[in-house]
């Protein structure tokens, strides 16, 4: 519970950053860091499987 919790505050503290982050950058940044991002997550998911 309390690691659930931790990770949650983590996430939208890195949620926050990403945000600020794409606003600094264009649209085909944006698609290219969201691409990068989700198989980033994917790969993580994978080695905690």
């Amino acid at each position: 519970m309390t690691g659930k919790k931790i990770m949650e505050k983590e996430f939208k503290l890195k949620k926050r950053k990403i945000t600020f982050e794409m606003r600094k950058t264009t649209l085909k940044e944006k698609l290219e860091f969201l691409l990068a991002m989700v198989i980033i997550a994917v790969i993580v998911y994978w080695l905690k499987k």
